[in-house]
């Protein structure tokens, strides 16, 4: 543990910031249209206003659970 002591690691940014998460929704547009869809976002809250400055109206949403085999595969 004595590593965490190192300058080199001191120095270090947080990278948890830049982490993004999926989210399914479903939504109502200005004309009344049920969609569909998921996103990328920091967190919940930062979904529901992308989606809401796209002039949607949020039903639902909840984070994405996917499963992969291969952990070591991105999910994108």
């Amino acid at each position: 543990l004595s590593v965490l002591n190192l300058e080199q690691v001191k120095n270090l940014e947080p990278f948890l910031e830049s982490i993004q998460l999926e989210f399914d929704y479903s939504a109502q547009d200005k004309k009344g249209k049920k969609v569909t869809g998921s996103i990328l976002a920091k967190n919940q809250d930062e979904a529901i206003m992308i989606l809401s400055d796209k002039g949607l109206a949020i039903l639902s949403i909840e984070e994405s659970h996917s499963i992969k085999d291969d952990p070591f595969v991105p999910y994108y």
